[in-house]
């Protein structure tokens, strides 16, 4: 970041508190998240999304790489279709039912949120909110606060 000078900042904070990390309201054109959600129960995780609009400027962008819950059980065999042929680590460990995906989420300590449930809660801020790339479980998503 040190190309960016003051124009950029690296925070390192429990993100279960999302209102003490000391960041200024309306500071930031850009906040990114790459997978720093989807360990953190359902609640916080939605808390995170619900504060990331106060950060931002008007226009601001928050652009969110995160794991995402399969969310119908009858798709999983698509899901495991497309793992299984990746190149990789992730083919190789895909895991062959529904429930065998679900408890390697959870001894994972992984609890990500649907697609259309972070879609909703990023909508819920009064943001606009896409997913720009979906690859089996993992999502690009944005969401973009309102224009003054």
């Amino acid at each position: 970041l040190a190309p960016y000078g003051d124009r950029a900042a690296l925070r390192l904070h429990d993100l279960y508190e999302p209102d003490a990390t000391g960041l200024p309201d309306a500071a930031f054109d850009v906040a990114l998240n790459v997978q720093a959600l989807h360990n953190m129960r359902s609640d916080a995780h939605r808390a995170v999304i619900r504060r990331v609009p106060d950060w931002l400027r008007p226009d601001g962008r928050f652009f969110m790489l995160e794991r995402v819950e399969l969310a119908d059980p009858a798709l999983f065999p698509y899901y495991r279709a497309l793992w299984t042929r990746h190149p990789g680590e992730a083919g190789t460990m895909a895991p062959v039912t529904y429930e065998a995906y679900l408890d390697q989420l959870r001894a994972n300590g992984d609890t990500p949120l649907t697609l259309d449930d972070t879609l909703a809660v990023l909508r819920e801020t009064g943001m606009r909110a896409a997913c720009l790339h979906l690859d089996g479980n993992r999502a690009l998503l944005v969401g973009i606060t309102p224009s003054d």
